[in-house]
């Protein structure tokens, strides 16, 4: 007797809030139960300064993410980001922080208070967007060959503070030519003041 279109006899008397049912579910597809995924609970997190945030995140950001703090000047964006660089310095020994200072704001005091093992944080003084990813790509072929040659695993914290405050290779040029820097580093929120977002990830060096 052919078979009826739609029916598959595979899950004829089948309990379906059993786990035949779901893994004949999964059968030939790309699917796998998320018990036996560990893709997110597997990987490394490093914590944020909120005890909150990072209950509902599972303990904090998953590594090799990368993650925005916007908000209006003066609301902590960069006091988050270098908290959390700190709280990342604490759980991984073998951690490098390295900071983007497209502001030209950077402040050690600041990092102590904050409790930064500054004798781990790279710094990157105010350059154009261009130069400083390619200074920060050099930092992370370091990064691998030293992984490989130690045998150690490192891992790498990286904030971008900010990345709309750095301007392009092109804004610099008009600007040493005697062009207008107006607009140059913020952008506008329609109301009263400029927002800059602090940009940030944390990776396993691969």
């Amino acid at each position: 007797m052919a078979k009826k279109k739609g029916n598959d006899s595979n899950f004829e008397g089948i309990d379906v809030q059993s786990q035949d049912f779901f893994a004949e579910l999964c059968k030939d597809t790309g699917f796998e139960l998320v018990t036996e995924n560990e893709v997110m609970n597997g990987r490394d997190k490093t914590p944020t300064p909120f005890y909150v945030l990072n209950c509902i995140l599972g303990g904090g950001l998953p590594l090799g993410i990368q993650a925005e703090i916007a908000g209006n000047p003066a609301s902590g964006k960069s006091t988050f980001s270098y908290a959390s660089a700190g709280d990342f310095l604490r759980k991984y020994p073998n951690g490098v922080v390295a900071v983007l200072d497209l502001e030209d704001s950077l402040d050690l005091v600041r990092l102590q208070q904050l409790g930064v093992d500054t004798k781990r944080v790279l710094r990157l003084p105010s350059i154009s967007l261009e130069n400083a990813f390619e200074n920060l790509f050099k930092i992370l072929k370091k990064m691998a060959s030293a992984k490989e040659a130690s045998k150690e695993d490192l891992k790498l914290f990286v904030i971008y503070d900010s990345l709309d405050a750095g301007g392009t290779d092109k804004q610099h040029s008009q600007i040493e030519q005697g062009g207008s820097a107006f607009g140059f580093g913020g952008r506008y929120d329609g109301k009263t003041s400029f927002t800059k977002g602090k940009y940030w990830c944390s990776s396993k060096i691969s």
